[in-house]
């Protein structure tokens, strides 16, 4: 079972997203604003991992919150006065927002990130479920 449903921006293929994650039956839910940043969201037996794709970005541009059981993640980049005019620009370090709708079996004073070659990790650990035994006789001595 996957842990990801999406709610994206009306500017995004959402109806084929919603159509996957009715499928999918997934927990996490993710809002997009415009300028999204690729992410990768991934479970194991412990904590769910989401990763960003953020080139160009410093650990000092993003800044992550935590509301209730909302993950936001955005960038506040100081856009630099440039020399020059382009002939042609493929790319920018545009500002950018992702909101995540975490579940409630998350332990939220446990997430942690980091910041490495272009890549946003966050680890979101799982709470222990407590297991209710089983019904057992319990003898009289």
């Amino acid at each position: 079972m996957t842990a990801l449903r999406l709610y994206n921006s009306p500017l995004r293929n959402s109806m084929l997203d919603e159509m996957l994650n009715v499928l999918a039956n997934n927990e996490i839910s993710e809002k997009c604003a415009c300028g999204c940043v690729a992410a990768n969201i991934s479970e194991n037996e412990g904590a769910y991992r989401i990763d960003l794709s953020v080139p160009g970005f410093t650990r000092e541009d993003i800044k992550i919150n935590l509301e209730k059981n909302v993950l936001t993640i955005k960038s506040e980049k100081k856009s630099e006065e440039e020399e020059g005019k382009y002939l042609r620009r493929e790319f920018t370090t545009a500002d950018f927002e992702r909101r995540f709708i975490l579940p409630k079996h998350v332990d939220t004073d446990k997430i942690s990130a980091t910041a490495e070659n272009g890549i946003l990790g966050i680890v979101i650990p799982k709470k222990e479920q407590v297991v209710e035994k089983v019904t057992r006789e319990i003898s009289i001595q």
